[in-house]
């Protein structure tokens, strides 16, 4: 070998002319697929989300039913005072009527006390006669036994005394009933009244609007969050490019062979 020359056969071979350059290749990983499947969720949850609170708020906006009210409350609070009413009539109709009993048991009490004693007279009187008619003429007693039918009767006049001032009492007792009957009917009517009164002004819906409102715009936070975080990672799923890689093609041997003794 001469000097200043290099062997051939220990010198690297020069690269190819046609050795060229790919372009990027993108190559999908887990993490990028799964992070496009979260988007895909975060995205319909939160468009379903947008959607419900859409609806709810017109729902809540709105007249909430019109005439009938939010839930049909209005509706139900004209029932329940038709019924009070209703039932406030009826009451006064039974007051009156138990006043009217009462009344007229009080009469009954009185005149049955005022018969058991005109009855209690009678027999006294009817004894007397009695008494008188036991007479004695020559030795003989000719109304004897008109005698003893007066003091039966007088007996009898008695009884039937006891009886009505006893039915005079019970009468009496059932009036003092029927009195307090009459005093609670009118203690219900008052309180059916006062509560009539309660529900007579149509139920407001302001207040519970604006919570509706408030909640559903808090409940909404996470839907938009939700829907812009999906958006952004279904459009950039950040999947790394894999760097350039030089792709080579070989025709030949590297080398050339020398004779030997070259």
């Amino acid at each position: 070998m001469r000097p200043g020359t290099t062997d051939p056969a220990t010198t690297p071979a020069a690269a190819p002319e046609d050795a060229e350059a790919t372009e990027p290749v993108e190559v999908p990983s887990e993490g990028t697929t799964g992070r496009r499947r979260i988007g895909f969720g975060l995205t319909l949850f939160g468009a379903t989300g947008v959607l419900l609170f859409g609806v709810a708020l017109a729902y809540v906006a709105g007249p909430l039913g019109g005439e009938e009210g939010p839930f049909g409350l209005e509706s139900q609070r004209r029932q329940l005072v038709a019924m009070l009413d209703a039932s406030a009539t009826a009451i006064t109709d039974a007051q009156t009527a138990v006043g009217g009993a009462n009344d007229s048991l009080g009469d009954t009490a009185r005149a049955a006390g005022s018969a058991g004693t005109f009855m209690t007279g009678l027999g006294t009187s009817l004894r007397g006669a009695a008494a008188s008619l036991r007479i004695d003429l020559f030795g003989s007693r000719p109304f004897a036994t008109v005698a003893d039918d007066f003091e039966r009767v007088a007996g009898q006049a008695a009884a039937v005394a006891t009886d009505l001032e006893s039915a005079g009492q019970s009468v009496a007792l059932a009036g003092e009933d029927l009195a307090v009957l009459a005093d609670d009917l009118g203690e219900l009517r008052t309180e059916i009244d006062a509560i009539r009164v309660s529900l007579m002004a149509p139920i407001s819906t302001g207040r519970w609007q604006l919570i509706a409102g408030a909640v559903l715009a808090w409940f909404m936070i996470p839907a938009v969050v939700s829907l812009l975080i999906g958006l952004r990672w279904l459009r950039d799923p950040a999947r790394p490019p894999v760097p350039p890689r030089a792709r080579r093609t070989v025709r030949g041997p590297a080398r050339r062979s020398h004779p030997p003794g070259g």
